[in-house]
């Protein structure tokens, strides 16, 4: 990957001081992204399936794109995404550090924000998802829509705490990273 994930993170923290207040959502509860443990979980073989298809023939769903970081990272893996995020206000910073971002590191892929709730988004349309899980509650809410509504061969990738809650879903990786994080791996 050409941009440091060190460089990418240090201009978001440097910018991001108007977010630090903000960590309940109309639908949710903001968390920082974590480009950082994406990148290491980039390169492990778990986790390969996802990675390998984030490319220009994929559109990947940023389900609750909170304020775009890791919908961003993702934009270097040369793939089209689409971060959604209920929060309004994250929306526009989202927009704003991505004009931001692209003047001082550039990015190939399209990006677009949309400002909505992501479980009215067509999961028909995307080949991968991407959520970052903040209760158990929605993340069984998004893995009945992703049964429901995905199309076949699509992969949805959870970052999560390592306690949550099981869904009925076809998991095909897992991967911790101690001591607070997870992913895991899940196939349509």
């Amino acid at each position: 990957m050409r941009v440091k994930i060190e460089e990418l993170e240090e201009f978001y923290w440097n910018i991001k001081k108007p977010l630090e207040w903000l960590t309940k959502t109309g639908k949710g509860i903001y968390m920082p992204s974590k480009p950082g443990i994406l990148f290491e979980a980039s390169k492990k073989s778990e986790l390969r399936p996802f990675f390998s298809r984030l490319t220009n023939k994929n559109v990947l769903l940023d389900a609750g794109s909170g304020d775009g970081l890791s919908t961003i990272f993702f934009g270097y893996f040369k793939t089209d995404i689409i971060g959604i995020e209920y929060d309004d206000r994250l929306f526009e910073f989202s927009k704003t550090f991505l004009e931001m971002i692209k003047n001082r590191f550039p990015i190939k892929a399209n990006i677009s924000f949309i400002c909505d709730d992501f479980m009215k988004f067509d999961f028909n349309k995307v080949d991968l998802i991407y959520y970052y899980e903040e209760t158990d509650e929605n993340f069984i809410t998004l893995a009945d829509k992703f049964q429901s509504d995905a199309k076949d061969c699509t992969l949805m990738l959870v970052l999560h705490d390592p306690t949550h809650k099981k869904a009925d879903l076809n998991r095909i990786g897992y991967l911790e990273i101690p001591p607070e994080y997870c992913f895991s791996l899940y196939k349509k």
